[in-house]
Parts: structure tokens; C-alpha cells; sequence
């Protein structure tokens, strides 16, 4: 029995012994607030460290990552190290979790943790951040280098030569589907394949192949013009040399011209206004749209708009001019047909003439202008009293003169055969009564007038 006793005393010693053992080593190895051995984070090693001072060695030895961003489109390559895309380390985050490694579940299982770290130990990447706005700058650099308008294709006459310009297709990045793979790229460190959506021009060259020759010509004369109505008349035509309207297309003769002004380059001339002749800025332009639309119904483009002057002008018969004044008289045409139409415009201070150029096999017909009078308006005299003018005198305030009214009729002919006749424009020019001022003002005689 006494050795029984005895035996067990000394069981129980050994164990309290290795109990004793056991705490202290897991008070010393695993109980302790510092970070275990055998843990770093992003290579740098904070074994027996505080999280305080792991925090400051981590801050101080690391280092933004070597890496860029490289993004790709076709033969464009662009890299963007991460230093210059605002990136950012969360320090915090990556020391914080070093420090709670093996701190959490039973005595039994964080003590194998901690006593695996001899052997296998641990890294802690830290993880970073981009600023959004850089990241911005980076997509807004892509669209400055990459991005693009369509250009249509462009035709032109030169020395009587034909030239075709081939159309380019705009490009467009696309911000968000880019950004998205710039962010997921930072990720996993993939170069970025650039979304970039192409966007077809509206003219290729090919339209040019049905421009095979004039399909509409008109001039008229303008030598005798003083020379400021000259310039205007040619600085005009210049602007509207090679305008391409595209099928279906319709133009504003007032928005191609654009400001007429003098610090547009135009020039004081005489103008129709109201019925009277002033000067304006601008006098003559009224002869480029007239001979303009003179040359689009030769060409049979649709005539959308027109109006005549107040009173005729001298270089095209009655009922065949076209006014424009900005705001509110407009010359507009557009393309009926399936191909483009060049329009060309020369001006030699002597005349000016359009050149419409399409496809001949189409427009293989003639056009013109028949214009008959429907009615002649007759002028008044009014006579009135003026009490400004002395009495017994008589004056022409106003000289006037008779209006009539046009009609004009879009005839069609192919090899001298007649086609069709179709009303087009009436044109009301209106009588402009004359004025006589009949004096009512007494004037005073003194009594040596009597004698």
C-alpha cells in the first residue's frame, strides 16, 4: 500500500513537474504581445515585435513596388510606373493582421501555429491603393493620344484635276471598360488590352467614284461692281469652293458663309434694304447665292428655301434670284440623289461661276428656269401734307416705281426632248408708291415785303 501511495506521489510530481514545463513554455512562446518569430510582412522581417514597432519598421523599410502599368492598343504601348499613379500602401492593414496570426482559437491549436512558424514561416503582403484621379489623368492621356473624330474622305479639283483624300475612322477608348481593366490589372499585375470602339467615317472614297463630271453650271457678271462688292463676292466664293454636300444631306447657305462682318474679312458695299439701296457689309453676297441657286436647279438639287430680293437686281432675268440676309432670308439645298455633289466656285472680279459636279449617268438630263409674269402691280402717287416745308413748295420724298410678280416653272429636257414641267418659285416684287411732300408752313413777310 505504501508503495502504492508512494508511486502515485511520484506520478503526480512528474506531472505537475511537466505541467509546470508545458505553461511556461506556452506563457513564454505563445502568451506574449508581440508578434511570433518567423512572421514578416512584405518581406520585412517583425519577429518579437510590438505592433507600435512593427508599424514604424514596416513604414520606414518599405518600399511603393517596382512595377508599372502597361497598356497596349495595336502598335501603342504606354507604361505608367505605380509611382506615378498615385499608389498608396496600407501599412496598417498588413502589420495588423501579422500581429493577430495565432491569436485566436484553443491553447492546443495557436501553440501548433506558433511552433510551426520554425519551420515554415510566414509573409504578410501589404496591400496598396490608386488614386482615382490619376488613374483619371491616365484615361484622359489615352484619349488624347488614341482617341479621334472620323474624317470624311474629301474630293477636290485642282488645275482641272481630280483629288481624293481616303476618309479616316474616328476612334473612341472606352473609358469605363478600360478603367475597369486598369483596376484588375493592379490586381493581378496583366498588361491592359486598351477598349477602343471604331467609329466609320460617313463619306469613303468610293462615294467620289459617281463625281464623273458637271451636272449643273451657272455664272453671272459682276465686272462692273465697285471694288469692295468685288471682294466680297470673291471671298464668298472661296468659302464655298469645294463644298461636298453628302446624299440626303441639306445645307444653309448663311451658316456656310458663317459671320458677315468685317473682322470676317467682308467689306462696306451696296446693299437692297427694303426696297431701298443702302450700304451694308457684305453688299454682293446676294449675287453668290443667286448664282448659286441658279446652278443648283441646273443640277436638280432639291431647293429647300429661297426668296427673292424686294426689287429685281441686274445679273439674272426676274424671278430667279435668291436674297439672303442673316436671320432671316436663307438660301437652303440639299442632295436628292444617291451619290455626293462637289460644288466648285471661281471668281475672277469679272464673273463669278458654280460648277456642280455629280454623277452624269444619273443626272443625265438638262434643267432650267422658265419664268413668265403673272401680274404687274402699279405704283401710286400720294400726295401729303408737310408742315416742315414751306408752303407754296412741292418735293419728291419718295420716288417710286411698279412691282410685278413672277412665276417660274423647273423645266426638264433630255436630248432636246421634253421631259416635265413643274410651278417652282413665285416671286412678288412690290410697287413702291411715289411720294410727293406738299409744303404747309406759313412763313412770315414783314411790311417792307409789302411795299
Amino acid at each position: 500500500m505504501k508503495k502504492l501511495i508512494f508511486g502515485l506521489l511520484i506520478i503526480l510530481l512528474v506531472l505537475g513537474i511537466f505541467v509546470g514545463i508545458s505553461y511556461g513554455t506556452y506563457n513564454n512562446v505563445v502568451n506574449v504581445d508581440t508578434i511570433y518569430r518567423g512572421i514578416s510582412v512584405d518581406g520585412i522581417d517583425v519577429s518579437n515585435l510590438t505592433l507600435t514597432e512593427a508599424m514604424k519598421k514596416v513604414v520606414k523599410e518599405g518600399k511603393i513596388p517596382d512595377k508599372k502599368l502597361v497598356l497596349t492598343y495595336e502598335d501603342y504601348k504606354f507604361e505608367y510606373p505605380y509611382s506615378e499613379l498615385g499608389y498608396k500602401i496600407d501599412y496598417g492593414y498588413g502589420v495588423l493582421q501579422a500581429y493577430k496570426y495565432a491569436r485566436e482559437g484553443s491553447p492546443g491549436d495557436r501553440f501548433v501555429q506558433v511552433t510551426k512558424l520554425s519551420s515554415n514561416p510566414i509573409n504578410f503582403e501589404l496591400e496598396g491603393s490608386f488614386s482615382e484621379a490619376e488613374i483619371d489623368k491616365v484615361i484622359g492621356d489615352l484619349n488624347n493620344m488614341i482617341s479621334r473624330p472620323a474624317v470624311d474622305a474629301n474630293f477636290s479639283v485642282v488645275n482641272g484635276k481630280k483629288q481624293v483624300v481616303e476618309a479616316i475612322d474616328g476612334l473612341n477608348v472606352d473609358n469605363k471598360k478600360t478603367k475597369d481593366l486598369i483596376y484588375k490589372s493592379l490586381e493581378t499585375g496583366e498588361d491592359v488590352k486598351i477598349v477602343v470602339d471604331k467609329k466609320p467615317a460617313n463619306l469613303y472614297a468610293s462615294a467620289f467614284d459617281h463625281l464623273k463630271g458637271p451636272i449643273g453650271t451657272f455664272e453671272t457678271d459682276y465686272s462692273s461692281s465697285v471694288l469692295n462688292r468685288k471682294k466680297n463676292i470673291k471671298k464668298a466664293a472661296e468659302i464655298l469652293n469645294g463644298l461636298i454636300i453628302k446624299p440626303k444631306e441639306q445645307i444653309s447657305f448663311n451658316k456656310v458663309i458663317g459671320e458677315i462682318s468685317e473682322e470676317a474679312g467682308f467689306f462696306p458695299a451696296t446693299v437692297i434694304n427694303e426696297g431701298n439701296f443702302d450700304t451694308g457689309v457684305g453688299g454682293g453676297i446676294c449675287q453668290v447665292s443667286t448664282t448659286l441657286y441658279n446652278a443648283a436647279v441646273k443640277a436638280d438639287l432639291s431647293i429647300d428655301e429661297r426668296r427673292n430680293h424686294s426689287r429685281p437686281v441686274n445679273y439674272v432675268p426676274r424671278g430667279t434670284d435668291a436674297a439672303i440676309a442673316i436671320g432671316y432670308l436663307d438660301l437652303k439645298i440639299s442632295n436628292p440623289f444617291d451619290f455626293p455633289i462637289y460644288i466648285g466656285a471661281e471668281a475672277d472680279d469679272k464673273k463669278i461661276r458654280f460648277t456642280i459636279i455629280g454623277d452624269t449617268d444619273v443626272k443625265d438630263y438638262d434643267v432650267s428656269l422658265i419664268v413668265e409674269k403673272v401680274e404687274d402691280i402699279k405704283s401710286e402717287t400720294i400726295s401729303r401734307d408737310n408742315p416742315n416745308l414751306d408752303q407754296g413748295l412741292r418735293e419728291v420724298s419718295q420716288k417710286g416705281y411698279d412691282g410685278s410678280i413672277y412665276q417660274s416653272y423647273k423645266v426638264k429636257e433630255k436630248n432636246g426632248e421634253f421631259l416635265e414641267k413643274d410651278k417652282f418659285y413665285r416671286s412678288t416684287y412690290p410697287a413702291r408708291n411715289t411720294i410727293i411732300e406738299n409744303g404747309t408752313k406759313i412763313v412770315e413777310t414783314s411790311s417792307e415785303d409789302l411795299d
